[in-house]
């Protein structure tokens, strides 16, 4: 098997090499060889993959997005992180069984958020110091700009000389840095402790805790890791994936052991989620290990795993309160991505045409929705008065187009909107927020567009956090979308909510954003946007009329947990 796989690599036939260094990792381990050659054979099946699926990123945005997620769906992809999952647990390796994940988890995503990562400044600064290595990263810049220029059918010459100019970058280990940060390679733990130390950004926010889940046959598992800790932690959490399997039956689907229908929808309106019979208290049991990996006010990113996706964790009890009103979360689609996203809010640079702050307000009848007169002057007008209080652009009825929203997403350090989604389940590149007259905005619409702020954007709309999530947790939907075309970081909503309570939501968290800038933003400019979030879901907590989990769970926010202060 060993001379096979050095008659392809001689052949530089990537998916050749790719199928026999899969098949000699796999007989290895039924065979139970060493565990030590095993998991070498692993990395090297897991290479020739990840080397295939370098090679897609000559594609676009979206079609690229695609092909890499059907690459990661691919079984036999799969089946190396699962020997490679079950080999780690079985030695204790729990450090790799770490990294393992992180290369394991929505990859595609990292990798076109690379495409549009920016240099950290020590990095910059080591390239200037190198002429040689200077000219080369000149070059790689000017071509990337005529790639971004030029039309369909010329980028693919264009797109080979970057490759043979990127083959010249391994000379020089500044630009193999580069390189890593741009192909997402995810880091390690060492580096990832090395980028914490670089960042004051981040330190000032307080301590911070990576939450990862992730399967292991029936076994749940969470995996964490503090960057200012010496090694990650591994916990087994008291539930199994049959148990989750079967809640998801029972309360997202309405179907309980024996077919029989139920009505105990979780996301309706009249659940207490003190109430024992509300479906989120059978989940508690995914965080519990948190309590002893964290402290109350300490940063928590979550990073969840298959279905899990669908489920609110932040809405879970510890330490019998919600782990929001405990911990400032965020959600991210794995460690990787949340650099990526961090990056850009704090170290993007001012661009001379950026606006503030837009607000885009859409509430007209049709579509089968519910339709209020009364709420739909409710909405303009206060989309009219945050506009006054945060001296915002708004774009209301009639005026919000298409032609408006484009514009505005692509050149506001913050955009916020109010109105509908449409989510298409069977097939998510069509779900779209709903702009007047009927006009839709797709995810297919906002993969082409190029967000220059590094902008939080505010969807407050119907399920527009819904994500569709593929094997190897790959997601597509508005929030993908929005991250890929340049967002800093984005809020919504996973289930559908009223247009009230998405109206105060909206008056309570720009009241606690406007406060933190006219404060200053902090010692480093930046708006604490998690701790925001958990400002708000505390507020209507405390008000009666807004206590349950529908007004409050359903938000969530993720990629980057800070905004740049806006310009003015």
């Amino acid at each position: 098997m060993d001379t096979t796989v050095e008659a392809f690599r001689l052949l530089d036939s990537k998916a050749m090499v790719s199928s026999a260094t899969y098949w000699r990792a796999v007989f290895a381990f039924h065979q139970n060889d060493s565990a030590e050659a095993v998991m070498q054979y692993l990395l090297e099946a897991e290479t020739a993959r990840n080397d295939e699926r370098v090679e897609v990123a000559m594609l676009g945005r979206l079609d690229g997005l695609t092909q890499k997620q059907r690459m990661a769906a691919d079984p036999s992809n799969l089946k190396i992180f699962e020997m490679a999952f079950q080999l780690c647990r079985r030695q204790g390796w729990v450090e790799q069984l770490w990294e393992w994940l992180q290369k394991s988890k929505a990859r595609s995503l990292s990798d076109l958020l690379g495409l549009r990562a920016l240099i950290p400044g020590y990095l910059r600064a080591e390239i200037m110091a190198d002429p040689e290595a200077n000219r080369l990263f000149v070059q790689e810049e000017a071509l990337l700009q005529a790639i971004a220029q030029s039309q369909a059918a010329k980028r693919l010459p264009l797109r080979n000389q970057l490759h043979l100019l990127q083959q010249q970058w391994r000379q020089y280990s500044v630009l193999d840095s580069v390189t890593a940060i741009r192909n997402a390679t995810p880091a390690s733990l060492e580096q990832l402790r090395s980028w914490f130390a670089r960042t004051p950004e981040l330190q000032d926010l307080g301590p911070l805790v990576f939450a990862d889940w992730l399967f292991i046959e029936d076994d749940i598992f969470l995996l964490t890791v503090r960057p200012d800790s010496v090694a990650p932690q591994l916990a087994k959490c008291p539930i199994s994936r049959a148990e989750i399997n079967k809640w998801a039956l029972r309360f997202a689907k309405g179907q309980g052991d024996d077919d029989e229908e139920y009505d105990y929808d979780f996301t309706r309106e009249e659940w207490d989620d003190d109430d024992p019979d509300y479906a989120l208290r059978h989940l508690d049991a995914l965080i519990l290990p948190l309590g002893q990996v964290s402290a109350p006010e300490d940063l928590i990113v979550l990073s969840t795993t298959g279905i899990l996706h669908s489920i609110p964790l932040h809405a879970l009890w510890i330490d019998e309160e919600p782990l929001i009103t405990r911990n400032p979360v965020v959600y991210a689609a794995n460690m990787t991505s949340f650099m990526q996203c961090f990056r850009r809010s704090v170290n993007f640079p001012p661009q001379a045409e950026t606006t503030p702050m837009t607000i885009m307000a859409v509430y007209e009848p049709g579509g089968g929705r519910a339709f209020s007169p009364a709420e739909q002057s409710a909405v303009y007008s206060a989309a009219s008065n945050l506009g006054s209080i945060t001296g915002a652009r708004v774009f209301s009825d009639q005026a919000a187009n298409k032609q408006h929203f484009s514009n505005a997403l692509e050149t506001s350090t913050i955009f916020h909107f109010h109105g509908h989604c449409v989510l298409r389940p069977e097939l998510l590149t069509d779900q779209a927020l709903v702009l007047a007259q009927g006009e839709e905005v797709s995810v297919s619409d906002i993969f082409g567009l190029t967000l220059d702020t590094a902008s939080h954007i505010t969807l407050v709309a119907c399920e527009s956090a819904v994500q569709g999530v593929a094997k190897a947790d790959e997601p597509l939907g508005l929030v993908t979308a929005l991250l890929c075309a340049g967002a800093g970081s984005v809020l919504g909503t996973l289930w559908p909510i009223a247009s009230m309570p998405g109206r105060l939501f909206a008056e309570l968290f720009y009241a606690d954003v406007l406060r933190q800038i006219q404060e200053g933003a902090g010692r480093y400019g930046v708006v604490d946007l998690a701790k925001t979030l958990r400002k708000v879901v505390l507020d209507l907590r405390t008000d009666k009329r807004t206590r349950k989990p529908y007004y409050w769970a359903p938000f969530v926010l993720h990629g980057s947990p800070v905004l740049r202060q806006p310009s003015s």
